[in-house]
């Protein structure tokens, strides 16, 4: 069990109530909710409700309803643009000598031989070389 007893006694407070342990635990001492649950002996539903009511946490419905916004959406697709996205395999630099390179190549190979040569170069897929080339992936370049 946590020892409010040594809290109180440096921050020089009285913890009167419920509310305040479950604040001090999720919120200073960042304790999940089913943490707080377990220190305080008391159920989930009842942190939840000290945290939603008193504190204005959000409710998920709420938390949806902000992660829908168009706003939002277009915030968290900037994020993920190029290189930044986490499933990148290719670089910004890539993409250039990508594309530099396959119209260098048009003169000698057909498109689907050069999307394949580079695509084995790269380390990536044919149709990925093609989105490349034709600016349906990577536009911002």
């Amino acid at each position: 069990m946590f020892d409010f007893e040594t809290v109180e006694k440096e921050l020089n407070l009285k913890f009167i109530n419920l509310e305040m342990k479950v604040v001090y635990l999720y919120y200073v001492k960042k304790y999940s909710i089913r943490k707080v649950c377990n220190e305080l002996n008391c159920s989930y539903q009842s942190v939840r409700d000290i945290l939603h009511n008193t504190f204005s946490v959000r409710s998920k419905e709420k938390s949806f309803a902000l992660r829908s916004t168009n706003e939002y959406k277009e915030k968290i697709r900037q994020t993920k643009i190029g290189e930044h996205n986490h499933q990148a395999k290719l670089s910004e630099a890539d993409v250039i000598k990508i594309r530099e390179e396959y119209t260098r190549l048009l003169g000698t190979f057909t498109k689907s031989e050069a999307q394949y040569m580079l695509a084995d170069e790269y380390g990536v897929k044919r149709p990925t070389i093609s989105d490349i080339v034709l600016r349906r992936t990577w536009k911002h370049i």
